[in-house]
């Protein structure tokens, strides 16, 4: 039974790699370096183990997590089909606190781990409220940000004010399915 889990596990890590996501793609072997540092630029922090020494006769090899590898074969299924408006989450979170409400970010990426993380100063997520997957962010996005206008106030384009209290209905509107006649 050891041997069928450890079977297992090695066949999850070799779907995640770098190798596959070239060939789902039809991606070109040729830039395979470049593809490599994208790679761990982008979806970095899902990374499970790399070589840039060569393995086997290949320049560069990546194993990514199953969730890192779904953001990545996202990205470059978006990008071969030439599509603003494809996979990717929307995320919401607070950042900072004013007098008597809380501020409230709206927003999409591919990566989205990646995309807090570049918020400075008093944007700077202090709590996230969650992400979600969804097949078309920017639709999605544009939903959400809806959605939102409707209960709170809004003082830029992705941003909201939320009064202190109203944590809990900010996380049911962010999981409330979207529709789409009613929203959009």
């Amino acid at each position: 039974m050891a041997t069928i889990n450890f079977s297992f596990q090695n066949f999850q890590y070799i779907m995640c790699s770098l190798d596959r996501l070239i060939q789902e793609h039809g991606l070109s072997h040729r830039n395979r370096c470049q593809f490599f540092e994208y790679v761990m630029k982008m979806f970095g922090d899902y990374v499970v183990s790399s070589n840039s020494k060569g393995v086997r006769g290949r320049p560069l090899s990546v194993e990514l997590s199953e969730e890192g590898y779904k953001m990545a074969s996202n990205y470059y299924g978006n990008k071969k089909r030439n599509k603003k408006d494809g996979y990717g989450y929307i995320y919401c979170f607070f950042a900072m606190n004013g007098d008597g409400c809380r501020y409230l970010k709206i927003g999409k990426s591919v990566n989205w781990r990646r995309r807090l993380k570049q918020y400075p100063g008093p944007a700077k997520p202090t709590e996230v409220v969650g992400t979600l997957h969804v097949r078309h962010m920017v639709t999605a996005e544009q939903k959400m940000l809806t959605r939102f206008r409707r209960w709170f106030d809004q003082f830029d384009r992705e941003w909201f004010k939320i009064p202190h209290g109203f944590e809990k209905l900010v996380t049911d509107l962010f999981y409330q399915p979207l529709q789409d006649k009613s929203e959009g």
